[in-house]
């Protein structure tokens, strides 16, 4: 069964959410989390224990994260605290950060003059 991981592999992942991981990135992030738990060499019953294991630990850090996500809220660092509160309810945390780094980094910039054009300011 270990030898044909390949094939049941992709059937077990189809249809599954990962935000922004490739599919052949998929594959290679479940299979260092199960080859963790997995040795070549063991029997089926082994096999099956710490499979069950590996999806325990992996659900179970899912829905930390999910929780941390949904139940707390970062602190507002930048001066453009309209940008950054519209991201902190529309991104989770972990993109959040990567948005945020952005922010910091728009924040940083210096407006030397504005002027208006056909009645807006550009």
């Amino acid at each position: 069964m270990y030898e044909n991981k390949s094939q049941w592999a992709t059937a077990y992942l189809r249809e599954k959410f990962f935000g922004r991981i490739r599919i052949t990135s998929q594959c290679e992030v479940v299979n260092a989390i199960i080859k963790s738990y997995v040795r070549k060499k063991g029997c089926i019953f082994e096999f099956m224990h710490n499979f069950e294991q590996a999806l325990r630990s992996y659900r179970n850090n899912e829905l930390v994260v999910d929780f941390k996500s949904k139940f707390t809220k970062p602190v507002m660092t930048t001066h453009l605290s309209l940008i950054e509160s519209h991201a902190v309810k529309i991104y989770t945390a972990e993109i959040f950060k990567e948005v945020k780094d952005e922010i910091t980094k728009a924040e940083s910039l210096i407006v030397k003059g504005k002027f208006v054009r056909n009645g807006f300011k550009t």
